[in-house]
């Protein structure tokens, strides 16, 4: 037992991970550290002990099919060899039950295999054929096989760890048993988005077991630059105690198994959550672009190769009389055999069709038989506020499978109590009744307060998607999601055209301008989001349209971007502009996504907005007809994507003018993107250009007078009108 910090580094930092880690493995817990030995192959029947050798195999003879193709020039793209990895991508996964997730990193093509997935499908990715699991859409390895539970991979390091997180909350949000099996190499453990999907499932108690696939070098940098701790399984202890650490040798493949088979029933059992470093060597470089051996020293490259995992399990078999050289000779022949029948049949397979590539973006959204455009000619008003939260509310006793998770949303009812007493009608829970007795559970399951972790609590809940659920992420504020940013535009964004949609999931945005909130608390994120194609954005401004987008939004099988402006949840509706102050049904509605309203008629001028700027428009409107007695028509955009283009059209083109006003900054603005439809599809029925009135090229300022000048106020609306009037 090893026992003060002094006695951990003095031992640990002088283990050779290539020689010493053979015989035995560390095992980090609360109670200490200790080391214990490594299995044997006693114990473990014939048949077991040979089917991992033969997917470790079949590995290796996919790889390198993969390298020769590339070399033909039939593989695209930088495939990234896994020779090396076999014994830890075989012996973890096949340590799964069937029903786990599994989280995959870039060299875990073992992984598909053990999970069923045909090599011709592997291949056919790297190909860009119709036979790979994307059909095309992605390069070597990034991809994912739901019906396999393999999470899509992603380039980018660590997303797809609060993901993991996510799936295995879903199985215990459903009661199933099923947990999640994550990878990750040496150099993804530096990332923010590890620590806080492995922050969150400590914190919340959700079971996982992390594998770091420790191949020594990320990329180009030796693991001396990358970390100051001499083994990784050492961070267990800082997430708490219900977290333990292994450090294993990666290339003995049945110590991977039975370490990660070990960590997965305690992750059943227990909730708890396992780190396991796995010491192993790439063979070749990063990719097939990467000069490997100018950078990695000689000597480090002949040790590990020394260690071989297939060569070195293949001689344990025979020696111990497992199984012949024969047997397994004839084993590595039928790996070939199937191996030059999946080159064969991806060669044969069909490249995708180019045609209506757009279609492919987005799941079909359902067809409500409630869906109303229009509002009721009479009935209550509410407040803007009290529409998203009577959505909530209507969505949560319709589908228990909703839930939302965000910062403060639960014991403190949400930075703008839009959740206010969610915690005790939807999970039971009171924290002036609990909070003196800390052994009580506070267990929440669908109102979760989560820590500061944005990208961690949004990749969470795009786990929980793969699992059936329905999540509801709150922002703070719209600004704070930049830290969530590539959880949303590199992985929700792209997982429906990479066959691993729906992707049904709402990301509340409290947005734009207030009084007083300067650059960090008053972000129009529209401008953030719209370029990247596989995302809804929904920007209403009155209380009809909000509730009824929500709903819709909930219901919808694709990520919807939810924008909510702040500065107007408690304004009176009879305070609004006519126009926006709109009945709200009793009865269960939907508005329709991506359909626009035209908020005020008009014959003379169109003036196109949404969100909070459309108040502006229909004041400026009403100012120029009583002024200059011209008719102003007003669209009310409510979906910026997708774009109501036929509205638009219809309107300019009856007007032969048109004014597009909105929050944000002028430059990049989506402003600019309607100014654009409109040319290019309106252009010869103009009488005058289209102009564009937005908020200026700066922050968001803090003091009044500059404010004045940031903003696009009424003022400059109509200044901009009468302007255009004058053609």
């Amino acid at each position: 037992m090893i026992s003060t910090l002094t006695d951990i580094y003095s031992e640990l930092e002088q283990i050779d991970v290539a020689r010493d880690l053979d015989q035995k493995s560390l095992h980090v817990s609360p109670s200490g550290l200790s080391w214990v030995p490594v299995p044997t192959l006693d114990g473990y029947s014939k048949e077991h002990l040979l089917q991992l050798y033969y997917f470790m195999s079949l590995t290796r003879a996919t790889d390198i099919e993969i390298v020769k193709m590339s070399r033909k020039g039939i593989a695209l793209g930088k495939h990234l060899p896994c020779a090396g990895n076999e014994a830890t991508a075989v012996g973890a996964t096949m340590a799964l039950a069937k029903d786990d997730w599994v989280t995959l990193a870039i060299r875990d093509l073992g992984a598909f295999l053990v999970r069923g997935v045909s090599p011709s499908r592997v291949i056919g990715q790297a190909c860009a054929r119709m036979e790979g699991l994307s059909g095309g859409w992605d390069g070597s390895l990034h991809m994912g096989h739901k019906a396999s539970r393999v999470v899509g991979l992603i380039s980018h390091l660590g997303t797809l760890i609060p993901v993991g997180v996510g799936c295995s909350f879903g199985e215990m949000y459903q009661n199933t048993g099923n947990v999640a099996l994550a990878f990750v190499g040496d150099g993804t453990t530096s990332t923010g988005d590890v620590h806080e999907g492995l922050n969150i499932a400590a914190a919340m108690d959700i079971p996982l077991v992390l594998v770091i696939e420790n191949n020594q070098w990320a990329f180009g940098t030796p693991n001396r630059l990358e970390y100051a701790t001499p083994t990784l399984s050492l961070r267990a202890l800082g997430y708490g105690r219900n977290v333990e650490g292994y450090w294993i040798d990666g290339t003995n493949v049945l110590t991977v198994y039975d370490t990660v088979k070990t960590a997965v029933e305690r992750a059943r059992g227990t909730n708890g959550l396992t780190i396991i470093e796995a010491a192993s060597m790439r063979m070749d470089g990063h990719s097939l672009a990467d000069p490997f051996t100018s950078y990695v020293p000689a000597e480090q490259l002949e040790k590990w190769k020394a260690k071989d995992p297939i060569s070195i399990f293949r001689a344990r078999l025979i020696k111990q009389r497992i199984a012949s050289g024969t047997e397994l000779d004839e084993m590595d022949a039928r790996v070939a055999r199937e191996v030059l029948s999946a080159a064969i049949k991806t060669e044969q397979s069909p490249g995708p069709d180019p045609v209506d590539i757009e279609a492919k973006v987005f799941t079909p959204s359902p067809v409500h038989t409630n869906a109303i455009s229009t509002p009721p000619k009479t009935g209550r008003t509410i407040t803007y506020h009290q529409g998203i939260r009577e959505g909530l509310m209507e969505e949560f006793d319709r589908d228990p499978n909703v839930f939302m998770i965000g910062e403060d949303i639960g014991v403190s009812n949400g930075a703008f109590k839009i959740s206010e007493g969610f915690s005790k009608r939807y999970d039971g829970l009171d924290w002036n009744a609990s909070w003196k007795n800390k052994d009580a559970p506070f267990k929440q399951r669908r109102i979760i307060d989560a820590p500061i972790a944005e990208a961690g609590f949004v990749g969470l809940a795009l786990g929980a998607v793969l699992t059936g659920l329905t999540p509801i992420v709150e922002f703070q504020y719209a600004d704070f999601a930049s830290e969530a940013f590539k959880m949303i535009v590199n992985y929700a964004a792209t997982q429906t055209v990479r066959e691993m949609g729906p992707v049904g999931i709402v990301m509340r945005f409290p947005a734009g301008w207030a009084t007083s909130t300067s650059a960090y608390h008053s972000v129009n994120p529209e401008t953030w989001f719209a370029s990247t194609p596989g995302l809804k954005i929904v920007a209403p401004i009155t209380a009809f349209d909000a509730k009824g987008l929500l709903k819709a939004a909930v219901r919808d099988n694709n990520p919807v971007l939810f924008l909510e402006y702040k500065n107007y949840y408690r304004i009176k509706p009879e305070h609004l502009p006519q126009e926006l102050n709109l009945p709200v049904p009793e009865e269960d509605y939907v508005v329709p996504i991506g359909k626009a309203r035209v908020a005020k008629t008009g014959t003379d001028l169109t003036i196109i907005s949404f969100g909070s700027q459309t108040i502006r428009a229909l004041e400026a409107a009403h100012v120029i007809e009583k002024e200059d007695g011209v008719s102003v028509e007003v669209i009310d955009l409510r979906t910026l994507l997708p774009l109501d283009v036929d509205t638009l059209q219809a309107s300019v083109r009856k007007t032969g003018r048109a004014l597009v006003t909105c929050e944000s900054p002028r430059t990049g603005s989506f402003g600019t993107t309607i100014v654009t439809e409109i040319v290019r599809t309106c252009f010869e029925y103009l009488d005058a250009p289209v102009r564009l009135v937005a908020a200026a090229d700066t922050p968001v300022p803090f003091a009044p007078a500059l404010e004045e000048a940031h903003l696009p106020t009424r003022g400059k609306v109509v200044a901009a009108a009468r302007d255009l009037l004058k053609y």
